[in-house]
């Protein structure tokens, strides 16, 4: 059959070159989400500082404070900020203090969590699941926001407690 005028020639495809084939990725394979590399690129984009430290998390400062965006690679969809270390503990009267108070401010602040490491010292973190994980960025400031507000009242709770006299039986 006879091509007319006003067509245009059928398109000729190259012959398949079996040796670069395998070098470029196939269209439908992305490249693997680097989520720590996300992570520090909004930081920076917010104005913090931020630093991998030697376990690989991510460390930056908040009005003069450090906090830690715990690398979560293994679990991508776990958002786990903190503030480690807030308040070392000397004796294990004060332990049985921080614990009382850990567990009122994990009980009184969204997704906070306060808890006793060894150490001994106290941690305060916030953390929870999304199915999307550069969803942290819709939250953060609301995150960081609620982690400020647990140390402080944390700390604020044990130097009360501290104050307050112990009636001994």
């Amino acid at each position: 059959m006879a091509r007319r005028k006003s067509e245009a020639p059928a398109p000729q495809t190259a012959p398949a070159d079996d040796d670069a084939a395998h070098l470029a990725p196939a269209a439908d394979e992305a490249a693997p989400f680097d989520l720590q590399a996300f992570q520090l690129e909004y930081l920076r984009d917010e104005g913090f500082r931020p630093v991998i430290d030697d376990d690989g998390d991510i460390v930056f400062k908040a009005e003069a404070k450090p906090y830690v965006l715990f690398n979560t690679s293994d679990d991508p969809e776990l958002f786990r900020l903190g503030a480690v270390g807030i308040w070392p503990l000397s004796d294990p009267d004060e332990e049985q203090v921080a614990l009382r108070i850990a567990s009122d401010i994990s009980g009184r602040f969204k997704v906070a969590k306060a808890f006793v490491v060894p150490g001994p010292a106290v941690f305060v973190v916030v953390e929870f699941l999304s199915g999307d994980p550069t969803a942290f960025t819709q939250v953060f400031g609301r995150a960081l926001t609620i982690l400020q507000a647990a140390v402080s009242e944390f700390r604020a709770d044990m130097q009360g407690a501290q104050q307050t006299p112990v009636a001994k039986a």
